[in-house]
């Protein structure tokens, strides 16, 4: 849930800006993306780490737009070996559960499966 959550949060952030009468005001610091990424369920480490960095980057009062930080048209994840592309509209189908020990991205394949427009399950 922490991927849709942090999806989502940008998402109803951009929004937010596109219908501010001053978008100036709406745009991010680092602590807002901080929080953002603790609220969606990073943890606090990675989280300060990550918004220490964007403002090492830009500088302490540095304020962009949510887009610049992430596309909330599309919901791409990626491993060192995989990426994959899901609907935005269909982003909660995505569960991130650790079995066993290790860390997996699980995608219900009920509507079956095609291989390069081959359907193989």
């Amino acid at each position: 849930a922490a991927v849709q959550s942090l999806y989502q949060a940008m998402r109803d952030k951009t929004e937010i800006i596109k219908a501010s009468e001053t978008p100036e005001l709406e745009t991010m610091r680092p602590e807002d993306l901080r929080d953002i990424l603790e609220e969606s369920g990073m943890e606090e480490k990675k989280a300060e780490a990550f918004a220490a960095s964007y403002a090492g980057a830009l500088g302490e009062d540095a304020r962009v737009m949510p887009s610049a930080v992430m596309d909330s048209s599309k919901f791409q994840m990626a491993t060192p070996d995989v990426k994959i592309t899901v609907d935005p509209e269909l982003a909660a189908l995505v569960k991130m559960r650790t079995i066993d020990g290790k860390r997996y991205i699980l995608i219900p394949a009920d509507g079956g499966v095609e291989l390069n427009g081959i359907e193989v399950f």
